[in-house]
C-alpha cells in the first residue's frame, strides 16, 4: 500500500489527513492511529511493516502489539522507545505539529524523500516523487553502480531523491527538516550478547520465531530448502516448534541446490515444490519489466527468477522466512564480483595504482568517463577501501543487508510477508559479538583447512533444534553429523566430493545464449543510455557477472526515460 507525507496537494487518494502545519498524509486505505493520555499530548502512530520487542524489553510490554505497543513504550521512555523494538518498518510518530519518521535498524523497509525550499515529499514509492517533482539523472550515482553494483550512500539515480539510511529518523517541524540516527551498526559488536552456550542460542531462535508468528499470525509458512545450511537452520527451528512449513527450490531442477533440497524435503516429509520456467524468453522479460516498475530503482532485473518463485509460492503461503546474511556473518565475506563487486575486491587487495584500477573498471563496464569521474571514484572508494573489521561490518550492514538483500525483501513484500531471520537485530548481535563471527576469523580464503570451522555454529545449533536435519547430506558432500564427530573426516569427505567423485551439476540458473538475445533486442533502438555507455557488440554472456554491465544499461535507460515522462 502506498503512503505519502507531503506539503503538496495530491488527488486520487482514498485517505487524506492533515497531520501537522501544512503537512498531509495521503494513502490508499491506511489509517494513522491516535492515542491520548494525561501525561502526553495526543499522539499519532503509523507503522509500515511490522515491529516487535527487543529481547531486552520488559515482559510487561508483551501483551501489547503494533501501534499500542509503540504508544506504551513512548509513555515510559519518550523518544527512546525506539531502542526497545525491532523489525522491518518505517514508523511515524506525530506529536502536535512535529513528525518523526523512524527506519528500522538496517533500513530494510525502504522509503524515499525529496526536500527543497518548496517541496517536502516522503513516500514508500519513488514513482510518487517522480510524478510530482522534476528530476534529473545523478551521474555520480551511475558511477557508484559501476563501481559497487549498487546505488550507495542512500542516493538514488535521481538528483536530490534519496532513500532512508539504517537506524535513521527524520524530524519535520514547521517546515524545518533534520535527519539523525538513533543506532549505529557498531552496537552489534560492542554490546556483547549474554548467551553462554548453544542451548541458549537455540532458545533465542525459537523465541524469535515465536514472536514473529504471534505478531503476524500467518496462515501458512514457507522457506526455501537447498543444499546449504542457512535455510536448514530456519526449517529446524520451525520443526522444533511444531510448524510444517511449505518448502521450495527454484531454478534448474537438476542443479545441486534443487537436488539436495528435494532430497531433504522428502526425508523430512515436507510439502516441496520447485519453480522454474521453460519459456524463458517470454516469461523473463515480463518479470524484468515488473522489477523495473516495482523495484524503486534499487532492484536488479537479475532478481527475476527469484521473483517468479515468490509469486508462485504466494499461492500457498503468506509468510516466508529467508536465510539472508547468515553465511556472510558466519562464513565470511567472499567477493563474488557481484554482491561484493570486482572493484571492492581489488580495493581490498590494496592496489598500487588506484587510478589504473578505476579506469579498468570503467572500461570493462563500457562507461564513458572523464577526469571528474576519476576524481569522484577515488573519493568514493574511501568508503570501503580496506578489508578489516571496520570496513567488513560497514559493507555487511550498509551494502549487503541494507541494499542488496533489501532489494528482494521490498520487492517480494508485494506478495507476502518476508522475515530475514538472520537479520533480526538480536540474532545479529549474538552472532557478530561471538567468537564464531566472521569478523573475528580469517575467512577471505578458499582453502578448506582455514575454513574448516565455519560449520561449527550450524552443526551445534541444528543438533539442539532438530537433530534429524543434521543427518541429511549437504551439497558440499558431507553431513553436519559428520562434522560433530570428526572435523578432519569432513575435510576428507569434501576433498573426495570435489576432486575424486566430482559430482557434476548444471548451474541453478543459466544465462547462456538466451539472455544475450533479450538484452540485445531491448537495447537496440534505445538512446538514453548512450550518454553514459558505449560498446561495439555484446559478447557471449555465460553468467550473471557477464550480463551485469548490459543489464545496467537497460536499467539506466529505463530510469532516464522515466525522469523525462514524470
Amino acid at each position: 500500500m502506498t503512503w505519502v507525507i507531503t506539503n503538496k496537494v495530491f488527488k486520487n487518494y482514498l485517505n487524506v489527513e492533515k497531520i501537522a502545519n501544512s503537512i498531509f498524509f495521503y494513502s490508499e486505505n491506511l489509517q494513522i492511529r491516535y492515542f491520548s493520555s494525561e501525561r502526553k499530548k495526543k499522539t499519532g502512530i503509523f507503522i509500515d511493516g511490522y515491529v516487535l520487542l527487543r529481547n531486552k524489553s520488559k515482559r510487561k510490554y508483551y501483551v501489547y502489539k503494533n501501534e499500542e505497543l509503540i504508544f506504551k513504550l513512548y509513555l515510559d521512555y519518550g523518544l527512546d522507545f525506539i531502542n526497545y523494538i525491532k523489525g522491518n518498518f518505517t514508523l511515524f510518530l506525530i506529536i502536535s505539529d512535529e513528525i518523526r519518521l523512524f527506519s528500522d535498524h538496517l533500513g530494510l523497509k525502504k522509503c524515499f524523500y525529496s526536500f527543497d525550499e518548496k517541496n517536502i515529499i516522503i513516500s514508500n514509492d519513488i514513482n510518487v516523487i517522480m510524478k510530482n517533482v522534476s528530476v534529473e539523472i545523478e551521474r555520480n550515482s551511475i558511477i557508484d553502480h559501476v563501481l559497487f553494483n549498487h546505488f550507495i550512500n542512500e542516493r538514488t539515480i535521481y538528483k536530490n531523491v534519496f532513500f532512508n539510511k539504517p537506524g535513521q529518523y527524520v524530524t519535520i517541524k514547521k517546515d524545518i527538516i533534520s535527519v539523525n540516527h538513533y543506532w549505529n551498526y557498531f552496537d552489534l559488536i560492542q554490546n556483547n550478547a549474554e548467551y553462554k552456550n548453544y542451548h541458549e542460542i537455540a532458545d533465542l531462535f525459537l523465541d524469535t520465531i515465536k514472536s514473529y508468528n504471534e505478531i503476524i499470525k500467518p496462515k501458512n509458512l514457507s522457506s526455501a530448502i537447498t543444499g546449504g545450511v542457512d535455510c536448514r537452520l530456519i526449517i529446524s527451528t520451525l520443526l522444533n516448534l511444531g510448524f510444517r512449513p511449505n518448502v521450495y527450490t527454484y531454478g534448474n531442477p537438476e542443479s545441486a541446490d534443487c537436488v539436495y533440497g528435494r532430497k531433504a524435503a522428502e526425508k523430512l516429509n515436507l510439502n516441496w515444490k520447485n519453480y522454474s520456467f521453460v519459456d524463458v524468453q517470454t516469461v523473463y522479460p515480463l518479470l524484468m519489466n515488473e522489477i523495473l516498475e516495482k523495484g524503486n530503482t534499487l532492484a536488479s532485473i537479475h532478481r527475476a527468477h527469484r521473483l517468479y518463485a515468490i509469486k508462485k509460492e504466494d499461492e500457498r503461503s503468506d509468510l516466508m522466512f529467508f536465510g539472508y546474511l547468515g553465511s556472510e556473518m558466519i562464513r565470511g565475506l567472499w567477493p563474488d564480483d557481484l554482491i561484493i563487486s570486482e572493484f571492492v575486491r581489488k580495493l581490498w587487495e590494496k592496489p598500487k595504482d588506484i587510478n589504473g584500477l578505476i579506469k579498468n573498471i570503467f572500461l570493462e563496464n563500457h562507461f564513458l568517463y572523464n577526469k571528474n569521474d576519476i576524481d569522484y571514484a577515488i573519493e568514493v572508494s574511501k568508503l570501503f577501501n580496506s578489508k578489516n573489521d571496520y570496513y567488513s561490518l560497514k559493507y555487511l550492514t550498509e551494502v549487503i543487508a541494507h541494499i542488496h538483500f533489501a532489494q528482494d525483501l521490498n520487492l517480494f513484500e508485494y506478495y507476502l510477508t518476508t522475515i530475514p531471520l538472520f537479520m533480526d537485530i538480536d540474532i545479529m548481535n549474538v552472532i557478530l559479538s561471538s567468537d564464531i563471527s566472521s569478523l573475528k576469523q580469517s575467512r577471505m580464503v578458499k582453502n578448506d583447512i582455514f575454513r574448516s570451522n565455519v560449520h561449527e555454529f550450524y552443526a551445534n545449533l541444528i543438533y539442539e533444534l532438530y537433530k534429524p536435519m543434521a543427518y541429511l547430506k549437504l551439497s558440499k558432500g558431507f553431513k553436519l553429523s559428520d562434522y560433530k564427530k570428526n572435523k578432519s573426516l569432513v575435510l576428507i569427505q569434501k576433498y573426495i566430493h570435489d576432486h575424486v567423485n566430482r559430482e557434476k551439476f548444471p548451474p541453478n540458473f543459466s544465462y547462456n545464449g538466451w539472455f544475450r538475445e533479450i538484452i540485445a533486442e531491448k537495447l537496440d533502438g534505445l538512446e538514453n543510455y548512450r550518454d553514459y555507455f558505449n560498446f561495439d557488440r555484446i559478447p557471449e554472456l555465460y553468467n550473471e557477472k557477464d550480463c551485469f554491465p548490459f543489464s545496467r544499461m537497460l536499467e539506466v535507460d529505463y530510469y532516464i526515460e522515466k525522469s523525462k515522462s514524470g
